[in-house]
């Protein structure tokens, strides 16, 4: 285990699980989100409405390091790794409950939220950037029609619902990602049937993956969601996702992400098939 203090408990509930039979991505921040909000809640940290931790939140570094498959007694930690004069950052991991085995690790930069001179401890291995930059993403200050220009494709679009929302109207942390995660199939759409996800035992992972938030989504408002490929390596694409708040064109978040095709019976990253790296090399957006 860790140095980090233990703060949540739970388990990996089926209906929580992806096509590929595990824990997915916007069931693992709901979670992590938890751990969060429970950690500055326990150390006195979190602010009088403690409803508003999400909208403090700047960035989010994810490292998915094992999968959560059903069934899985989870432990959610916490703990405080810098403070600085404007934003602070805090590690939470959830690892297996029996094994102790790290499953993710997620490091957050939230905005003046503690108190100067507030306990700290050192950034546990597992957190933090690995394959993506731990700097703030340049496309997060691309426009709706910059993005188009840039050869981003449309995979999401809708309109926040009551039950994505906290008890004031904003949507919650988790569903940023979640609804992302809703709209992937549709990017794989878009590569006119190169994409070999969902053929026989083949399905996909993402091993990290980084947010970044420059604005907030509320109760009714409309987005969009755009995508594309960063660039490909032999068993990883690096993708990129921008949310978009439709009435105004402005990116409210950045996403970054590195994932893999995954071969369900051995559980292990497969090279990306020829066809499917043609296809998606028709869909790279280049630099920011």
């Amino acid at each position: 285990m860790s140095d980090l203090a233990p703060v949540f408990m739970g388990s990996v509930n089926r209906w929580e699980c992806d096509e590929n039979d595990h824990l997915n991505v916007r069931f693992f921040a709901q979670k992590m989100f938890q751990t969060l909000q429970s950690g500055l809640l326990k150390a006195g940290l979190a602010p009088a409405d403690a409803g508003a931790i999400g909208d403090r939140i700047r960035s989010v570094h994810m490292r998915y390091i094992a999968e959560a498959r059903i069934a899985a007694p989870l432990t959610g930690c916490f703990g405080v790794v810098g403070s600085g004069s404007t934003a602070h950052h805090v590690v939470t991991e959830l690892r297996h409950t029996t094994t102790g085995k790290l499953m993710a690790s997620y490091l957050f930069e939230i905005e003046h939220l503690l108190p100067p001179g507030a306990e700290t401890i050192g950034k546990p291995e597992g957190a933090g950037g690995r394959g993506l930059p731990e700097q703030r993403s340049g496309y997060v200050r691309l426009s709706l029609e910059d993005a188009r220009q840039r050869g981003f494709s449309v995979i999401g679009q809708g309109v926040i619902q009551p039950e994505e929302c906290d008890a004031s109207g904003r949507l919650l942390f988790f569903q940023y990602i979640g609804r992302t995660s809703d709209s992937i199939p549709n990017l794989w759409a878009k590569l006119e049937g190169a994409s070999s996800r969902g053929e026989g035992m083949l399905g996909g992972a993402v091993l990290e993956y980084r947010l970044d938030r420059q604005a907030s989504l509320n109760l009714g408002d409309r987005f969009i969601i755009m995508s594309g490929f960063r660039s490909l390596a032999g068993k990883t694409k690096h993708l990129v996702h921008l949310l978009f708040d439709a009435s105004t064109g402005n990116c409210v978040t950045a996403s970054e992400a590195i994932a893999i095709n995954m071969d369900l019976v051995a559980r292990k990253a497969v090279t990306i098939p020829d066809h499917e790296r043609e296809a998606m090399s028709q869909m790279l957006i280049g630099e920011p």
